[in-house]
């Protein structure tokens, strides 16, 4: 979960910061499939490259307000432009897309107390300590208006507000990261985009946010 997850974050930057290359400590994306997902294509960067985007993770991680402040935006974007906008937009729009594609997955857990055993259903879609990283993504990704981006966000958008049996939409705090995000776009992309998401979205809190 989030404590556990901004524990370990501490624990790991002390100790990177005790070994005197004063350089960016990993940051610690997990072993869920978006975690994994981003660590695969991290990987394949070099030293340099993989430094800049942690520096950018461990900001991101940090988006855990309903809307981003003006501090948050004034510190992501000079690491987006370290990173180099195409590269950022390329990764990120990949992210985003796999995201939307990606199926609830549901698993039959067991519990036994005292002489019964009871079975029941968890639903997962992207693990838990990963949102924060994605809505800060999001809002990030704020700076750019090309129709790509907007797509994409706009497909992740609505895949957060699938509902999930017994428990509500998929992840509603991400979804409205990425609303928020729609709504800042020059233009009448973002507007088209959010108006078919009225459209599919059910949830009235939802159809007012937009």
């Amino acid at each position: 979960g989030q404590d556990l997850s901004k524990a370990v974050q501490k624990i790991q930057t002390a100790l990177h910061n005790d070994d005197g290359k004063g350089s960016v400590p990993p940051y610690e994306l997990g072993s869920g499939w978006f975690g994994s997902l981003i660590n695969e294509d991290i990987s394949r960067l070099d030293d340099q490259e993989q430094s800049h985007w942690h520096a950018l993770f461990h900001q991101l991680s940090k988006a855990s307000a309903g809307k981003p402040t003006k501090k948050f935006i004034a510190t992501v974007n000079p690491l987006i432009d370290e990173i180099g906008v195409k590269s950022f937009k390329t990764l990120s729009n990949r992210w985003l897309i796999a995201a939307a594609k990606r199926d609830v997955s549901s698993t039959v857990e067991t519990h036994t107390y005292k002489e019964s055993t009871y079975n029941y259903t968890v639903h997962e879609y992207i693990e838990a300590h990963s949102h924060n990283l994605l809505k800060g993504l999001l809002w990030s990704m704020s700076r750019f208006h090309d129709q790509e981006s907007l797509k994409s966000i706009a497909l992740l958008v609505e895949k957060c507000f699938q509902k999930i049996p017994e428990q509500g939409p998929a992840a509603a705090g991400v979804g409205n990261a990425g609303i928020y995000t729609l709504a800042q776009s020059k233009g009448l992309g973002g507007v088209s985009h959010l108006s078919r998401l009225k459209l599919r979205i059910r949830q009235n809190n939802t159809q007012k946010l937009i």
